[in-house]
């Protein structure tokens, strides 16, 4: 098994049951209905500086049951996710559900999965994520590079790591083994940003044998993340902050474009951006 699964498999298992567990994270839930409704189910810790971490770990963790699953549920977006190894919520001052990792394995056994299997899989759960309305995102300081340049510019340059894999690309079995660790980005509409991170073994270099994969999805919600631009102090001012902040970050795109076009790359002009990153803040979501 590959080192990163192993890592994460190192975790105790609450019950050696084999009929599966269901589990659903509403993104912006607040703090009381959250623990109130996972109270039995829960490892929390919490810190001086408030902060709080929430953490449920799958039965069977190890083998990753495929009837292990996460339904997370964002505004009137509902996506399923299978293999679910475990999840962790962190709270900070705003005290809601708007910051998720959820872990999850490829397939069921300790012995990992083909690597056709593998690529099937993952690019079906990217399929439910943009059938559920969820777009990819590209950050504002990054340039808009699509298909095949996007996987290049991942693997080759590192000033472009962030562009992220385009998930309408559909990668042969030669692009797919060219790479070890896949990462595509999301948003859905002014709500949340997700970030998918694929990890494959770097070491099994054996096509016909199965690999080691972990699968790694973090959900943040919009207002959460534009927050922590700034200093706990001014959090509360933090939607004023961010329009005087929004002009100095839509500079930095012309010219990671005009750089990316003298590498020979071209630009994707007609992707949709996020709402917020052209002045459109989230709503304002009261307590769940």
């Amino acid at each position: 098994m590959g080192i990163v699964w192993q890592l994460f498999a190192q975790g105790k298992i609450m019950s050696q049951k084999t009929e599966g567990k269901r589990i659903t994270l509403i993104l912006d839930e607040g703090e009381a209905v959250f623990e109130k409704r996972m109270a039995k189910e829960l490892s929390t810790e919490r810190y001086p500086i408030g902060a709080t971490f929430h953490e449920f770990t799958f039965p069977n963790m190890n083998i990753s049951p495929k009837n292990n699953k996460m339904i997370l549920k964002v505004a009137k977006s509902s996506l399923t996710f299978e293999y679910a190894m475990g999840y962790t919520v962190f709270m900070a001052d705003t005290r809601k559900v708007n910051d998720i990792s959820m872990k999850l394995g490829m397939g069921e056994g300790k012995d990992g999965v083909t690597h056709e299997k593998a690529k099937e899989h993952m690019y079906a759960i990217l399929e439910q994520i943009m059938d559920s309305g969820w777009k990819r995102y590209i950050d504002n300081s990054n340039p808009r590079i699509c298909a095949k340049e996007a996987l290049l510019a991942e693997h080759y340059d590192s000033n472009l790591s962030g562009v992220g894999l385009d998930p309408n690309y559909f990668m042969n079995f030669e692009e797919w083994f060219f790479i070890s660790t896949y990462h595509w980005n999301f948003f859905y509409k002014n709500e949340a940003l997700m970030d998918i991170t694929l990890h494959r073994q770097a070491a099994d270099k054996d096509l016909a044998k199965p690999g080691g994969y972990f699968l790694s999805i973090d959900v943040k919600s919009v207002e959460n993340s534009l927050r922590s631009n700034f200093k706990p102090e001014e959090r509360d001012d933090w939607r004023a902050l961010w329009m005087k902040e929004l002009p100095r970050y839509q500079a930095f795109r012309p010219k990671a474009e005009t750089d990316a076009i003298a590498k020979g790359y071209h630009i994707c002009t007609k992707h949709e951006e996020a709402p917020f990153d052209i002045g459109i803040l989230p709503p304002l979501h009261k307590e769940k």
